[in-house]
Order: structure tokens, then C-alpha cells, then sequence
């Protein structure tokens, strides 16, 4: 078996030392020499990720933050391959909503020798999300919030309403 490990670089002080661990993990495992990819500014993973895909890895391991972890999932999307998470962000949201360690030996036995779990993506004003969306700033609400007060009581209102929040937020794969 073989799996695409997705790095963030900015997220490993020691890059070296990280590919020997995973190498010696995936080896004691009975699993192949990884293949390697690092994200960039232009690309956080998404890419990166579908070229594992392409590649026909059995499993894509997402190495960075939360950020890194999203693109990752993005990519491997409705490919059928399973999405690992190898903590290495500054909070790692997703992985602890999700109650797996944070500690890189624990987070690789679990990758390798772990239970797939579906996991609900979201798209929100054409972005997907697996950890959280946001929703415009309270400035942005409060005059928006505002706005709508003020036409209601001048009677210029053209809806009956208050303004939402959020938009185009729809549940994917």
C-alpha cells in the first residue's frame, strides 16, 4: 500500500527528521515509500492533494494545520480515498474536535492501522470547510443590521426580513 504525505513546510522546523519518522512509521506498518508533496502559497493542498489522487495512493496523510488539513479534503473529495491527519498547525481544530492526538507517533499509528470515518464537508460562498465557516464581522453585521432597522422605519424597506448573515452555505459530499 501507498500513501502521498501533503507537508506544509512552514509547519516543520525539522523537514528531515519529520520524512524519516513518517518513512520509519509507514515502513513498521507494512506500508511504501511515501510519496512526497509540500504545499506553497499558491496552493495549500488542494493540489497537491489530487495529484495523490491521480497518483492512485491508498491514503492521503494532510501534515500541517488546519488550513493544510481543508485544502487536503478538498482535494480528495468524493475520490473515495481516506483523508489522515497528522497534526502540526498552531490549533488544530479539526483534530481535536475529532479526539485524535496531537503527538505525530500517536496521530501516524492511528493513519495507518486506524477506522475510516466519513466526515461532512461544507461550501460556503464557494469554498469548502471542514473545521468552521465564518460569518461577517460585527461591524459588518451590526450595519447591515442597521441598514434593514433604518429602511423598515422610513418605510423603504423592500423586504420584510432582516438581512442574513450568511450566504451560499450548502452541505457537500
Amino acid at each position: 500500500m501507498r500513501a502521498a504525505v501533503v507537508a506544509n513546510p512552514t509547519k516543520h522546523d525539522q523537514p528531515e527528521k519529520l520524512r524519516g519518522a513518517i518513512r520509519a512509521a509507514m515502513s513498521e506498518h507494512g506500508w511504501s515509500e511515501p510519496l512526497w508533496l509540500e504545499t506553497t502559497i499558491e496552493d495549500p493542498g488542494e493540489g497537491q492533494a489530487r495529484e495523490a489522487v491521480q497518483a492512485g495512493v491508498d491514503l492521503v496523510l494532510a501534515c500541517g494545520g488546519d488550513g493544510t488539513v481543508t485544502a487536503c479534503a478538498a482535494g480528495v473529495a468524493a475520490s473515495g480515498v481516506p483523508l489522515a491527519v497528522l497534526p502540526a498547525g498552531t490549533d488544530n481544530l479539526l483534530a481535536r474536535n475529532l479526539g485524535l492526538p496531537l503527538d505525530l507517533s500517536d496521530a501516524l499509528s492511528i493513519a495507518l492501522t486506524g477506522t475510516d470515518r466519513k466526515l461532512d464537508m461544507g461550501v460556503a460562498n464557494d469554498r469548502p470547510f471542514i473545521v468552521m465557516a465564518g460569518i461577517p464581522t460585527r461591524s459588518q453585521t451590526t450595519e447591515s443590521w442597521t441598514s434593514w432597522c433604518s429602511a423598515r422605519m422610513t418605510g423603504s424597506a423592500g423586504s420584510r426580513s432582516p438581512p442574513m448573515c450568511c450566504g451560499g452555505m450548502t452541505a457537500a459530499g
